[in-house]
């Protein structure tokens, strides 16, 4: 279980000044809390990475309805995509 204090205020949650959140997971039992909350939060960050590719490569849908061609664009998009990171990186360090 998570507790974190909201910052602002739901009109109608007037009497709840703190959200929880709850983690299920299969881990060994002698993985500390936070290991497990670090790997949840990354596993969170790959989701946006891939919205990133769906939304900004154009990625929403494909577009024939056979699969080896899909496939070539899909290929074609992760690569365009990783690109684009790696220039990213390069021209703006930190």
């Amino acid at each position: 279980m998570k507790r974190q204090r909201n910052p602002q205020l739901s009109l109608f949650e007037a009497h709840s000044h703190y959200k929880y959140y709850a983690i299920a997971s299969n881990f060994p039992e002698d993985k500390a809390p936070h290991e497990v909350l670090e790997f949840h939060n990354k596993r969170g960050l790959m989701e946006n990475f891939i919205k990133e590719l769906k939304l900004g490569f154009g990625m929403e849908r494909m577009p024939s309805g056979k699969s080896y061609a899909n496939a070539v664009f899909l290929r074609l998009g992760v690569l365009a995509y990783n690109l684009f990171i790696g220039f990213k990186r390069i021209l703006f360090p930190e």
